[in-house]
């Protein structure tokens, strides 16, 4: 054990094997142009998190909070993907298609 509370020189922890540093989440917003809601992505040891928030303002609210919980000084950034949201409806209304089963009852006259 170190003298100093388990904290190396560098201020991080010392943990035999792997490397704590401050620095290593990001965080961005996804900002669809089709569509009022955004996602905020948290990407932390390789896995990664998503909420989905109902307007540009929540999600930059939101985005401040996991920047302060995540201990991330550069902030988020700002990603508008090119028909990200029309490929993903598409892809639900594909499926929905091909389904045997219908969403909802159909009625036979």
């Amino acid at each position: 054990m170190l003298a100093n509370g388990g904290l190396n020189g560098e201020g991080q922890q010392s943990t035999p094997g792997k490397m704590i540093t401050p620095n290593s989440a990001e965080i961005s917003v996804r900002r669809y142009k089709d569509a009022p809601e955004c996602d905020v992505v948290v990407v932390f040891r390789g896995q990664e998190l998503s909420l989905r928030c109902r307007d540009y303002d929540q999600a930059v609210r939101w985005a401040r909070i996991e920047c302060k919980t995540y201990k991330v000084t550069k902030g988020f950034t700002v990603q508008q993907p090119v028909g990200a949201l029309l490929t993903k409806l598409a892809s639900v209304a594909r499926r929905a298609r091909s389904s045997r089963m219908t969403p909802w009852p159909v009625e036979r006259v």
